[in-house]
């Protein structure tokens, strides 16, 4: 199956197509702004760009509890099925470096985005550029 991607490419899987959409961070080409359409009934978002579909975490949000059990979830699924073809086993376990690391890189957003914000604030209060 061909699937015609960013630029016009072709792309000739879905795993192509996926990791195409799993690299878009839901921004403008500049970064100045997010790219969301927000249903406030639903409190879902959707990027205009990849069409990815997510409910937003606030910036506090402690994700970690979440990504245990996804973790948990994945330790399961090897007992349970110990002669998991191999390129699916691959594929499932390797994320599970990158998914103890969330939690961390989540806080490290979280940070960034407050500095940000205080950045901004900043400038447009002159009186506070002291603090």
């Amino acid at each position: 199956m061909d699937i015609i991607g960013k630029g016009g490419q072709k792309m000739n899987s879905m795993d192509e197509a996926r990791k195409i959409l799993a690299i878009c961070n839901h921004r403008s080409e500049d970064n100045s702004h997010d790219l969301l359409i927000y249903d406030q009934n639903s409190g879902t978002a959707r990027c205009t760009k990849c069409g990815c579909t997510f409910t937003p975490l606030s910036s506090n949000a402690k994700p970690a509890d979440d990504i245990k059990k996804v973790i948990d979830a994945i330790q399961t699924i090897k007992v349970m099925w110990p002669n998991m073809p191999e390129e699916k086993a691959e594929k499932l376990y390797s994320i599970l470096p990158v998914l103890e690391d969330v939690d961390a890189i989540y806080r490290e957003a979280s940070y960034h985005m407050h500095m940000e914000e205080l950045q901004a604030y900043k400038s447009k209060a002159p009186a506070l550029k002291a603090i």
